[in-house]
């Protein structure tokens, strides 16, 4: 076996370590198998030196292909790149710990807090990855519940969700029911399509005469219209 080229290894060094394998030997170990031995380990640790910005590049590599649109991609790799990357992206997988994650996130955690969810959310996934593909240990340091909400306040809290008004019934049904009809309808050069007067056949089938207060005497003998006053289907006799 050799131990080295000179003049990177002297005479003297070479003739130690000539004594360490003759000694080995001796005591009945193989001195080849060790040394193949310890560079297998060195390989494998060095394996296990992964960066989280390799691993997120790789994650978004892997899955790309089964989100819906190429935008999707684009936001997961602008958020990482602006928000992550500055404080883990050289950072090893194995060694993020939650204390490094609220300083990724807290600075945006107050003025963007949807932003700041979702890089949560993204980096959570990324070191799940990374635990799944033997670079890390342990529990996940980005996850919220019994982690990061002890640090962080909760993001409904914070900024709360505005909804629009909800549009009255007497208004929301004939516009639906325009645009059904709008989109059913064939089209003809020249000619508009005219609204609909009654309602969809689906409509009339699940209208339950008992709530509105008409019993009818058969249900071919029925006729539905629907009251803008009152926002209730109403049922008449035909004729």
């Amino acid at each position: 076996m050799g131990h080295g080229s000179y003049p990177s290894v002297t005479l003297a060094e070479a003739r130690e370590r000539a004594r360490a394998c003759r000694a080995q030997v001796q005591n009945g170990e193989d001195p080849i198998a060790r040394r193949l031995a310890a560079a297998s380990a060195a390989a494998a640790e060095r394996s296990l030196h992964q960066t989280f910005e390799a691993t997120a590049q790789a994650y978004i590599e892997q899955h790309e292909k089964s989100w819906k649109n190429a935008k999707h991609a684009a936001q997961w790799t602008a958020t990482l790149q602006t928000y992550a990357y500055p404080v883990l992206g050289r950072m090893l997988v194995r060694d993020i710990t939650a204390a490094h994650l609220i300083r990724a996130v807290e600075p945006i955690w107050l003025s963007k807090t949807e932003t700041a969810t979702r890089v949560r959310s993204r980096i959570e996934l990324v070191l799940d990855f990374a635990t799944a593909r033997g670079l890390r240990e342990g529990p996940n340091p980005a996850r919220w519940r019994g982690n990061l909400d002890a640090a962080l306040p909760k993001a409904s809290k914070v900024s709360k969700v505005s909804h629009h008004a909800a549009l009255p019934v007497a208004d929301a049904w004939p516009r639906c029911r325009w645009r059904h009809h709008q989109r059913r309808a064939p089209q003809h050069p020249g000619r508009e399509p005219q609204a609909p007067q009654r309602a969809p056949a689906g409509a009339r089938r699940r209208l339950n005469p008992q709530r509105v207060g008409v019993v009818p005497r058969a249900a071919t003998a029925l006729r539905t219209s629907f009251d803008a006053s009152s926002a209730r289907w109403l049922c008449r006799p035909r004729g």
